[in-house]
């Protein structure tokens, strides 16, 4: 006898592979992971389809546990808050040992977040300084547009809102950004602190005095006053210097101050111009004049008034003079006349020609009283003796010298029209010598 067996099937193999999932992704942590996906099913199994998924948080070989309720061809996540590593075991539902079911291939969900945040900051800025030069730098937080792949969790400024910044100019401002996960990322934009505040000025009465010079610098200091809440950069005045030309005269300046910031205020000195014509000086001593010598001048009617104290040139021995001086230099030829309108007090007064102001200089003097008497003193050699001549002078108060080379001519007149000649002296002096008007004392008291 004899049995034939076409075939036998099993009621219940597992099966041979567990297939094939998909869905390796990164996501932020404390997020829901995407569903893993099922590429192919297990297969080469008799019996119905059973799923059994795990996960390891250690690596893609080891540390895998089963995950509960996960008979699904597909498993979410869900939630993650760090990297781990899935797989899927087949199986059929005829067989309950596990421990030989085929694994599928490993998938990675990695938790991690190293995208920075954007942020944009707003446009440059500015602040208005106070009278104090300062502001308070205001909050530029809203001001900033964030993004980030995760969540953001806070803006920053740096300086803080708040802050006092003073000076005027530009300055950066930061603001930072941070996600939940420790990334950041800044941007900065400048904020302009804006002096809109011109200076304080005050101008002051000023007055210069000329004694030869021809012209005179003007010193800002002593014509006005000013400040500025951020500091100034100048103060100048609308001309540099007042010329002898202008005596008498109230010249109005304008300054000018200017601060760091190119704000301006001006405000008008008068500059009341005194002092002695152009060309004339007087020294403080005169010449040898102990006790000084002062020298005024009306411009309105053009008089010296030449004023000496205790200063004296004595009769005999007529060796060193002392006398006021309002003196000015002549190089070469030429002339000099003066009106003596008064005297006051015992002395004289007159006109000179004379080589230096030292006390023993060759030089030629044509002097009056206003009373009775002139007066002519010629010294031909320094320091040598001088025997003074005096006349009766009728009311010849006109007086006038002459230089031509080493010839000196003196006159006098009642009226500046008729001239009487009283003297002819020969004094070789220097080219260039001092002359002037001048007064001193009958006696040394």
């Amino acid at each position: 006898a004899s049995v034939t067996v076409n075939s036998i099937v099993p009621c219940c193999i597992a099966p041979s592979s567990a297939g094939v999932i998909a869905g390796a992704q990164t996501i932020c942590p404390n997020t829901a992971a995407a569903t893993l996906t099922s590429t192919s099913a297990a297969s080469g199994g008799v019996g119905t389809l059973e799923y059994r998924w795990q996960r390891s948080t250690t690596g893609a070989s080891s540390g895998f546990s089963n995950i509960a309720n996960s008979n699904s061809a597909t498993y979410a996540p869900g939630v993650l808050s760090t990297t781990t590593w899935f797989r899927r075991l087949g199986g059929v539902s005829c067989l309950t040992d596990w421990n030989l079911a085929p694994a599928s291939n490993v998938i990675q969900v990695t938790v991690q977040d190293l995208v920075q945040p954007a942020i944009g900051c707003p446009s440059n800025q500015s602040v208005i300084l106070n009278a104090s030069c300062s502001a308070s730098l205001p909050n530029y937080i809203g001001s900033a547009l964030t993004t980030d792949n995760c969540a953001v969790l806070n803006v920053t400024q740096s300086p803080a809102a708040g802050t006092i910044v003073a000076g005027a100019g530009s300055m950066q401002v930061t603001l930072t950004v941070n996600d939940v996960n420790g990334n950041s990322n800044s941007c900065q934009f400048s904020v302009t602190k804006v002096d809109n505040t011109p200076p304080a000025i005050s101008c002051l009465p000023h007055s210069i005095v000329f004694n030869g010079q021809a012209d005179i610098n003007l010193n800002v200091n002593d014509m006005a006053s000013a400040s500025d809440n951020c500091g100034l950069q100048s103060v100048v005045t609308s001309i540099p210097a007042i010329s002898c030309a202008q005596l008498g005269q109230a010249v109005p300046v304008t300054v000018t101050a200017t601060d760091n910031s190119g704000n301006t205020a001006s405000c008008i000195s008068m500059v009341t111009v005194q002092g002695l014509p152009c060309g004339w000086r007087q020294l403080p001593g005169g010449v040898n004049c102990a006790n000084g010598n002062q020298v005024t001048y009306n411009t309105a009617n053009q008089v010296f008034t030449v004023n000496s104290t205790n200063c004296h040139t004595p009769m005999a021995p007529h060796v060193a003079d002392g006398f006021a001086f309002a003196q000015r230099t002549l190089c070469g030829n030429g002339s000099l006349q003066a009106l003596v309108t008064d005297v006051n007090g015992l002395g004289w007064a007159g006109i000179s020609m004379r080589e230096s102001n030292v006390a023993g200089a060759k030089k030629v003097h044509l002097l009056t009283n206003r009373q009775f008497y002139h007066r002519r003193e010629v010294r031909n050699a320094n320091n040598a003796q001088v025997i003074p001549q005096t006349w009766l002078g009728y009311d010849r108060y006109w007086l006038r010298l002459v230089r031509t080379g080493t010839d000196i001519v003196g006159f006098i007149s009642p009226n500046g029209n008729q001239w009487v000649q009283v003297l002819v002296a020969k004094v070789n002096m220097n080219s260039c010598i001092e002359i002037g008007l001048l007064t001193h004392h009958n006696n040394t008291n």
